[in-house]
């Protein structure tokens, strides 16, 4: 993975502060992994766009240092932004099927990672990933005949579609600073059906690294 910024640390290895590099510190980022110095750590808190506190500590850097996302930094940042869909009542990156979801925790939505590509444009560079994961939502209508469960779907599938459009400032999506895309692929419905009181359906999607 490609760093985010360069950054050095106060003597507590603690307080990091960026000293150059394309991304500034999120909110968001709170709660995430990243590597830095050669270690992993956690982001504790975000003080300011260039100053950011850590839960374990990395060492004092002097000089500055890469601030690497993981693929756990990406694939929880794309999670933590889709179980944000309004009407979600649970959410998960455990897969299951809809039998196995009770109702009362539908509409329910899960993300599963289905494949990576690797890219790579010249010796000695490194990797850039494109990472495919599949956002599966289950929803329940205790009467099918007044309410179909399709009327329940489409605007969770509606909302999650708002969750990964453009940013206007930018023009893409990009997990607030971590990728440099992630979008919708095809025709954004990859299976969906219904069966009694359930509907279900199943969204691909692609997160590209740079």
């Amino acid at each position: 993975m490609q760093a985010l910024a360069k950054v050095s640390t106060d003597a507590t290895g603690l307080i990091v502060t960026q000293t150059g590099g394309p991304r500034q510190f999120q909110p968001s980022w709170v709660g995430l992994p990243f590597m830095i110095n050669g270690l992993p750590t956690t982001v504790a808190s975000v003080i300011s766009p260039i100053q950011m506190t850590l839960a374990t500590s990395v060492g004092q850097l002097t000089t500055p240092t890469p601030l690497i996302p993981t693929r756990e930094t990406i694939y929880q940042s794309f999670f933590n932004l889709v179980k944000q869909t309004p009407g979600v009542i649970t959410a998960s990156r455990v897969p299951r099927t809809f039998e196995d979801v009770p109702p009362e925790q539908k509409p329910f939505i899960f993300m599963e990672q289905v494949g990576e590509n690797p890219q790579r444009k010249g010796a000695g560079l490194p990797y850039n990933w494109e990472l495919d994961v599949a956002i599966g939502i289950f929803v329940f209508s205790p009467s099918p005949d007044q309410i179909p469960p399709a009327t329940l779907l489409n605007p969770i599938l509606d909302g999650i579609e708002a969750m990964l459009a453009p940013a206007p400032t930018i023009g893409i999506q990009n997990l607030d600073g971590i990728v440099y895309e992630a979008r919708l692929l095809g025709n954004g419905k990859e299976a969906a059906g219904a069966i009694g009181t359930n509907a279900w359906a199943y969204l691909p999607a692609r997160i590209f690294t740079t």
